[in-house]
């Protein structure tokens, strides 16, 4: 099983590494990966992340934006104290929904399966997958909201840059930091 330990490919904009024991996540050694046909990394198998990002804690106070509180408008704010005060009653997941991300990146391992031009990536847990599209396409201009999201991608060198819209509302963590339909990793 390989290991991811350090960000390139976990979905997980930089800003959320602040605090905790929280192990970045990004290829070790990209030059150490098989390559695909064209060249590029060929990110097939199984990969498991490691560490937890700050905030996964029920009842533990908003800490996934460096280590401080998540900068919410007073809204969501409010949202968000009334979600951490119910020690995790209305986490998404009680629902049997799946766990937006990061959290289900640091819940289950990830299998990758690559083609050219598309990344798939499935998850043991619901049996839930994400697509991304690594063949220059746009978003859909109105994107059907879903719990992966859409997710289109493409290449800088070695590393893998995704873009993800379209996301269902969720939580980041257990302790009840969330995102809506705005969001985009």
């Amino acid at each position: 099983m390989r290991i991811l330990v350090n960000a390139v490919l976990v979905f997980v904009p930089a800003w959320l590494s602040g605090g905790g024991n929280f192990t970045p996540m990004l290829l070790a050694a990209a030059q150490d990966l098989p390559r695909m046909a064209d060249g590029k990394p060929d990110m097939s198998g199984v990969w498991q992340a490691t560490g937890t990002p700050a905030g996964m804690d029920v009842g533990r106070p908003g800490g996934i934006v460096g280590g401080g509180l998540v900068p919410y408008q007073p809204w969501a704010e409010a949202k968000y104290k009334e979600y951490n005060a119910a020690l995790g009653k209305d986490d998404p997941a009680t629902r049997c929904w799946p766990p937006g991300p990061p959290r289900i990146n640091y819940i289950f391992p990830i299998q990758f399966v690559q083609k050219p031009g598309l990344i798939v990536g499935l998850y043991e847990y619901m049996h839930v997958f994400r697509v991304i599209h690594t063949d220059g396409r746009p978003h859909p201009q109105d994107p059907n909201p879903t719990f992966k999201g859409d997710a289109t991608a493409h290449w800088e060198g070695d590393t893998l840059v995704v873009d993800v819209v379209g996301f269902k509302p969720g939580w980041y963590d257990q302790a009840g930091n969330f995102y809506t339909t705005a969001v985009r990793l």
